[in-house]
């Protein structure tokens, strides 16, 4: 088809208005003659225009002529994401930056899918493991902008359930748990593990165990309890004494 006049050039996927101030400056237009060059520079600048996530041209061709259209899938810049149903604001605050969806910036429905599984995570951190997250993206006005609005329902928050310690704790579980702050029943929160992963050091520390570590395994939600299970990894390493000589130094300061 390259040589046959160009009958028509038309754009799906942008609206008039989106592509009326660029029409008139693509190489390819009406009435000339089609080409590898001008095809090609004329999605160059479609793409370029920010106007197009992707897109290809396609052409059909009758009487000697030849119909061209640019088609794609529009670029859409995020305004705006909003969290409904929540009754805590902090929480909400919370879960609305663990999106990491950035204002301005494009966005694609892979995103979307990216930023609902941080907010998920964001309140299972938190004690919520059965959430109900709705989302959607409304369009907001011209300029390919669009919000997302998150609906959310988090439900119980969960307990603390079973804990199992791997390795050498030298601690009965009720002693371990008691450290930990890890009590059957308790509330399930942000500060949970790590709070349990700092005592547990400090307590083996205060016994000169300073190559002690300490990890915190997978947990385990079970729905019917709506309880969390805890696994840690211990291993209280050898008991270190530092003994200066000579100056004297106070044992604090070791």
């Amino acid at each position: 088809w390259f040589g046959l006049p160009v009958r028509s050039v038309r754009f799906d996927g942008v609206t008039e208005q989106d592509i009326n101030g660029l029409r008139q400056k693509l190489e390819l237009q009406p009435g000339s003659k089609l080409s590898q060059q001008n095809v090609k520079d004329s999605l160059h600048a479609l793409f370029a225009s920010g106007l197009y996530r992707n897109i290809v041209a396609q052409g059909t061709q009758s009487n000697g002529q030849v119909e061209v259209v640019f088609r794609g899938i529009p670029q859409m810049f995020l305004r705006r994401v909003s969290i409904q149903g929540m009754k805590q604001d902090t929480l909400a605050a919370q879960i609305q930056r663990a999106t990491r969806l950035e204002l301005g910036e494009p966005f694609t429905a892979q995103e979307l899918a990216d930023a609902t599984l941080h907010l998920k995570q964001a309140l299972q951190r938190n004690g919520f493991n059965a959430p109900k997250v709705e989302e959607k993206t409304v369009p907001a006005g011209s300029n390919h902008l669009v919000d997302v609005v998150y609906t959310v329902n988090v439900g119980k928050q969960s307990k603390i359930g079973a804990v199992v310690a791997n390795g050498n704790t030298a601690m009965t579980m009720d002693k371990f748990r008691k450290v930990a702050k890890l009590k059957q029943g308790a509330t399930v929160t942000a500060n949970t593990v790590p709070r349990a992963l700092t005592r547990l050091r400090k307590k083996y520390q205060k016994q000169n165990r300073l190559e002690a570590t300490v990890r915190a395994g997978p947990q385990t939600f079970h729905p019917a309890a709506n309880a969390v299970a805890y696994r840690f990894e211990i291993n209280r390493g050898p008991l270190v004494r530092i003994r200066a000589i000579g100056e004297k130094i106070a044992s604090r300061d070791l």
